[in-house]
């Protein structure tokens, strides 16, 4: 038997409880230059449940085209904003 099919069998057998809705993740994305890169990484968000995604920007915005384009479905799941280092306190949840 390969070894994928053992890690399938043994996470088949895991009982994982709900997260709730109000505890689902937050990502703060900061230094990333590129489009295509918060794209990818707004994909990953809306297949692992993340509530919201915070860019941090030096004061330009990336063209948000290219990341809609990467970024697919996920684009109209995840609420994506950016924001500068100085807004970013005021975005995140007081919990």
């Amino acid at each position: 038997m390969t070894p994928d099919l053992n890690a399938n069998r043994f996470f088949e057998k895991q009982l994982y409880p709900q997260t709730p809705d109000d505890w689902s993740p937050i990502i703060i994305a900061c230094g990333i230059k590129t489009p295509e890169n918060i794209g990818h990484l707004m994909r990953v968000a809306g297949n692992t449940g993340v509530r919201q995604m915070l860019v941090v920007h030096s004061g330009t915005i990336l063209h948000t085209t290219k990341i809609n384009r990467i970024a697919g479905a996920a684009g109209s799941v995840v609420d994506c904003r950016f924001c500068t280092v100085e807004e970013l306190p005021s975005l995140l949840p007081s919990d």
